[in-house]
């Protein structure tokens, strides 16, 4: 009966732990995170999963040596998930995150132990500070016709980050695009709501992963 008992016991002992699961952060209706701070043990992973009708994100305020947040999901839309990368490798301390479409939601995630030697900065995540440069973001109206009912809008940004663009004529809004874009130079069109010659203005707005954001113009006249 003895040598049942420490075979059973030998056995449990050699037995491979169950995998965890990874821990998860919410964003709730009303653009909300569900917990203002989450907990970690180091190593661990974290899903983001959005239970709200609007796409968020979670995204780092603090960035690494290479300009980029330290940790990031996707953007993702209702009833999605989504892992959050970069989570892994964080030393043992604290880092703020934001969802980078809504700043105003806002939350903490706390390593703790397992991963490494303490965060520099006093504990606080992100050694290198905070990023806080906008994107450089330049815009030009490349085309505008009428019977298309369309502007081709040239963007150009220096890293990352969601655009917005709002076409007007006069005071009157008469289109808008959002787009997410990488680096370097893109052509985006924008559908217009009336046809009908006359000058049209764009407004850009780029938000880039740290919640930086930069504004821009151009405008041209509709050709017909």
């Amino acid at each position: 009966m003895r040598a049942l008992a420490a075979a059973v016991a030998v056995a449990a002992l050699a037995a491979p732990a169950a995998a965890r699961a990874d821990e998860t952060i919410q964003a709730a209706p009303r653009d909300r995170f569900t917990a203002d701070t989450v907990t970690l043990a180091g190593g661990e992973g974290l899903t983001f999963q959005n239970l709200d009708v609007d796409s968020h994100n979670v995204t780092s305020t603090a960035a690494g040596p290479d300009g980029r947040p330290l940790f990031a999901s996707a953007t993702i839309g209702g009833d999605q998930s989504a892992p959050v990368e970069g989570v892994k490798s964080l030393p043992a301390g604290s880092y703020d995150f934001v969802c980078t479409l809504h700043p105003f939601m806002k939350g903490r995630l706390v390593v703790q132990g397992g991963g490494g030697a303490a965060a520099p900065g006093g504990g606080q995540g992100g050694g290198a500070g905070p990023d806080e440069t906008p994107p450089d973001l330049r815009v030009g109206l490349v085309a505008a016709r009428s019977t298309r009912r369309a502007a081709v809008v040239r963007v150009v940004l220096d890293e990352p980050a969601t655009v917005t663009l709002v076409a007007r004529a006069g005071r009157r809004v008469v289109g808008r695009a959002r787009v997410s874009l990488g680096r370097g130079a893109r052509r985006i069109r924008v559908a217009l709501r009336r046809a009908g010659a006359g000058r049209v203005s764009v407004r850009a707005s780029a938000l880039d992963a740290a919640g930086n954001e930069a504004v821009a113009a151009a405008s041209g006249r509709l050709r017909a």
